[in-house]
């Protein structure tokens, strides 16, 4: 009997470990860019790390 997922719910939780001394000020304009980078490459590696599993699953 086939199982069929109707719903995929993907929660993480993503850290940064802030041990620099300017991290009580705040980041900085450059550390925020790179902050969104890393968290949209992230999330981008998701995504198509899904679509692939489904692409898979579909082709069965």
């Amino acid at each position: 009997m086939a199982i069929q997922i109707n719903e995929l719910i993907i929660r993480t939780t993503v850290t940064d470990d802030g041990s620099d001394s300017k991290a009580a000020s705040g980041p900085s304009p450059k550390a925020k860019e790179q902050k969104k980078s890393s968290t949209e490459s992230i999330i981008n590696e998701c995504v198509e790390k899904v679509l692939e599993i489904l692409r898979e699953q579909k082709e069965r």
